[in-house]
Formats: C-alpha cells, structure tokens, sequence
C-alpha cells in the first residue's frame, strides 16, 4: 500500500479543513471536519494515483514530512 503525507490545516477564512500532497503537484481537496476532509484526501489520492497509473508515469517517492498538521494517507 503506498502511503503519502498530506497537509492538513484548518483555513479560517474558508471555515474548512485543507488538504494538500506536497508530494504531488495540484492534488488538493478540503472537508468541513478533519474526518471529513481525511475521507477526502484518500479519494483523491486515490485518484490521482490511479491518473499516473494510467499514464504510465512514476509515482513520486514518499517524502519523509512530519508535524502536527501532517498526516499519512
């Protein structure tokens, strides 16, 4: 299972939890609670995945990102 950090952070200007994968370029989702928007994030890096997949591109390697608004995905 490949696993990658997503960045996680509550946006008090959008009233929504962020999600970011500085590993992946332009892969971003939000959701209205931190459980929402990690059901988010796995979608859509499931998603993503599944575009480079059918690309035939690489997947880029897992950086090694770590804090309290990171979390694995």
């Amino acid at each position: 299972m490949i696993e990658l950090p997503a960045k996680i952070k509550y946006s008090k200007s959008d009233k929504c939890y962020l999600v970011e994968f500085p590993d992946l370029p332009g892969c971003h989702t939000y959701g209205n609670t931190k459980d929402e928007a990690m059901e988010m994030a796995a979608e859509a890096l499931s998603g993503y995945l599944e575009s480079i997949d059918l690309r035939k591109m690489d997947i880029p390697k897992s950086s090694e990102l770590k804090g309290k608004d990171f979390y694995y995905i």
